[in-house]
């Protein structure tokens, strides 16, 4: 299963997409400049971390960064996680520029998965691809070219360049699990679009950033997500764009294990509302609301997620 994944971020504040993903909540029903991980009480919210530990997984976080980036190793460890890997954890790992490769990331799942003594849960954030990219972390040709017009964008060359390097570590990962007896679901995501010359976008769009439409603004907002098996799940292979809150509990139903009553409302709302983020939402029939119009499900959907955060 793959495609289009709309998020609430753009640029920055990954940690808010984690947030979508690992709990299922919405950022739409949360203040626009909050930060759950750094905010709010996080050991009663629902989790994917708690649902595979309820299933008798092992759980482990890794980020081959700081610890104390957006308060990860406190607030994975609320989310239910037994484990939290950071860069201090690595021994002698490859860097791409200032930051640990996506290589050495995955090195460290598999490593995590061989180790493991039962079915174990790992969820993964990489830092290969953090920005800024001006930070002449490749020669000039050592990037990717990008033609006349828009070869002069530095910072476009460099981002495109470290996804070239994801992409090629990427094959190192599918390479290992596809050979592997037992099954294995892997499911992958971006965080947020890059933040990049606001000059270049425009280039790409051909017109101004403050002409956007709501499409072309929801665009910005759009990153690409993969779910793929060692093996057949019953679920048929399909192209299918959904959201950042929505996702988890697309690798639940994959896992067999979608039995929570907040993740099955959740899965059920997708058959109405196929993807939202804080600003749009789109229904079935593929039209696209602004966040502010009224819709029954939203707002129950608001009420239940106000429950498990602060009112049990």
């Amino acid at each position: 299963m793959k495609g289009d994944l709309l998020v609430s971020v753009h640029g920055s504040r990954t940690c808010n997409t984690e947030f979508e993903f690992l709990t299922g909540a919405s950022m739409r029903n949360l203040p626009r400049w909050s930060y759950p991980y750094q905010q709010y009480s996080l050991k009663t919210l629902p989790s994917l971390a708690r649902e595979f530990k309820n299933n008798g997984y092992d759980t482990v976080a890794i980020h081959p960064g700081k610890p104390e980036n957006w308060n990860r190793k406190n607030a994975l460890l609320n989310l239910g996680f037994d484990r939290f890997i950071d860069k201090n954890d690595f021994i002698d790992p490859e860097y791409i520029g200032y930051f640990i490769s996506d290589k050495s990331c995955y090195d460290k799942i598999i490593e995590e998965f061989k180790n493991k003594e039962k079915e174990k849960f790992i969820f993964a954030v990489t830092i290969q691809n953090h920005g800024g990219y001006n930070s002449s972390r490749f020669n000039n040709d050592e990037m990717v070219q990008l033609g006349s017009e828009l070869n002069t964008y530095t910072d476009a060359r460099e981002y495109l360049t470290l996804i070239q390097k994801a992409d090629q570590a990427l094959e190192s990962l599918f390479t290992y699990f596809e050979k592997i007896d037992e099954p294995v679901i892997i499911c992958i995501f971006g965080d947020h679009q890059p933040y990049l010359d606001e000059e270049f976008y425009e280039k790409l769009y051909g017109h101004s950033l403050k002409e956007l439409s709501s499409e072309e603004e929801e665009k910005r907002y759009m990153t690409p997500y993969l779910i793929w098996s060692n093996y057949d799940t019953g679920i048929q292979k399909e192209r299918k764009n959904t959201s950042a809150n929505f996702l988890g509990t697309l690798l639940l139903n994959a896992s067999g294990i979608l039995e929570n009553p907040f993740y099955e409302y959740i899965y059920s709302m997708q058959q109405e509302i196929t993807e939202m983020n804080r600003d749009y939402y789109r229904t079935k029939d593929g039209v696209l609301h602004k966040s502010d119009e009224d819709d029954e499900w939203l707002k129950e959907y608001q009420d239940m997620q106000y429950y498990e955060m602060f009112d049990k």
